[in-house]
Parts: structure tokens; sequence; C-alpha cells
């Protein structure tokens, strides 16, 4: 068993080092194998080779979990958000005993929606399910998540022309046009910008631009500090 396992050992040191090599000395975001990293955690813990679980471990929080409120608009954290790596997520915290990962990792399930269900598939092909009591609390997150919703796009968007408005005829008939069209994907702590681009960018002057951007910070940033 020892010799079988020395191998091992010597390949989890090994790809620990590639990505200590980008992450830590550099603090870059040039690498971000979400795979990977999970992968040297899973297999840390698995054959108890702490500084590889752990050091993995720190480099996974440190780009794809935010801490504080400026870690959303990470291009690590947009990468991941709302998709099935969530269910990686809460595995690796209930694994590891990081129950700091948790409620982020609850964000991007429930705002994952249904297909939270059918798993996350990794790289060797399996596919990693939350457990019952995990999926449970989801699906009960998504009905209040799904409350707060609405209100909130309605505080951001349906509003008129800014006070200082370019143009504010044209920037409140393109405001109110423009809100019935949004995305109905929920959006609670993830950015707008892109919302704001495409929607209304084009469309409504430079301050009401501005306006709507800051709108939906002091949006995200209330509900962010609702978070556990």
């Amino acid at each position: 068993p020892t010799q079988g396992v020395r191998p091992l050992m010597i390949y989890c040191r090994t790809q620990w080092l590639t990505v200590n090599r980008v992450y830590i000395p550099n603090h870059t975001e040039k690498y971000s194998d979400f795979n990977q990293l999970s992968s040297l955690v899973r297999l840390g813990h698995k054959y108890q080779i702490e500084d590889v679980q752990n050091q993995a471990l720190a480099a996974l929080q440190r780009y794809f979990v935010p801490l504080i409120f400026e870690d959303l608009d990470r291009p690590a954290f947009h990468n991941i958000c709302c998709d099935e790596r969530g269910i990686e997520l809460i595995h690796l915290a209930r694994l590891t005993d990081t129950p700091s990962m948790l409620p982020i990792a609850f964000y991007f399930c429930v705002s994952l929606g249904s297909p939270i269900i059918d798993g996350w598939h990794r790289e060797d092909g399996f596919v990693q399910h939350l457990a019952p009591e995990d999926l449970k609390r989801c699906f009960e997150a998504y009905a209040e998540v799904a409350l707060r919703k609405a209100p909130m796009t309605q505080r951001i968007f349906n509003v008129g022309h800014s006070l200082d408005c370019q143009d504010p005829v044209t920037c409140a008939a393109e405001l109110q046009d423009a809100y019935p069209t949004l995305s109905p994907a929920i959006r609670l702590i993830n950015g707008w910008s892109d919302v704001i681009r495409e929607y209304f960018r084009p469309h409504i002057c430079s301050n009401c631009t501005k306006m709507l951007e800051e709108r939906a910070v002091a949006e995200r940033r209330a509900f962010w500090r609702e978070l556990p």
C-alpha cells in the first residue's frame, strides 16, 4: 500500500506546485482551473496529504469563493456563478468541514434552478449530486429567493430618468420600454453590468446608465450583507 500511495503523493505535490506557482506568487487570474483544484482537494483528503488539501482548498476559495463584496466582480467568480460547480463546492465544504464556503455555494445552486437535480459532471465522468438534505435546502431557499428577485429588479430598473439626465424624454421612454424585457434569471448578488450594457446603455444617456449601475450595486451589497 505504501508503494502504491507514493506515486500518488508525488503526483499531487507536482500538481500543487503547478497551481501554487501561478496562484500564490503572482495573485493573477491567469490560472483558474476549478476541476484541477477540486481534484487536488479530494485526493489530498482521501490520502491524508494535508498540505495539498489545505493549499488547494485555499486557492479554490481565493479564486472562486468571494469573501468580500468587491470579490463579486472578479472574473473567476463570474465564470462559476450560477452553474453546476456550486454542487461541487458544497460537496468540498462538507468533505473538508469548511462551512464558510456554504452560503455562496448554496446561492450558486439556488440560482441554477431545476438543473441542480442533474448534478455536477466531473471531467472523469463521475456525477456529483447534492445530498438529499442539501437538495431540500436548495428547494426551500429557491422559493424565498425567487420572491425577492422581482422587487429587487423593480427597485433597480423600474425607475424614471436620473436627476441630471441629458435627454429626459428619451431616457424615460427607453427605461419604461426595456424593463419588461429583462431576463427572469435570479440575480441578487451577481452583477447586472451585462444587462445594463445590452438592454439600456445603447439607448439612454451616460448619467442614467450610471444611475442604474449605482442602484444595482446598492441592491447587491444589501443582499450580500444578509448572507450568513
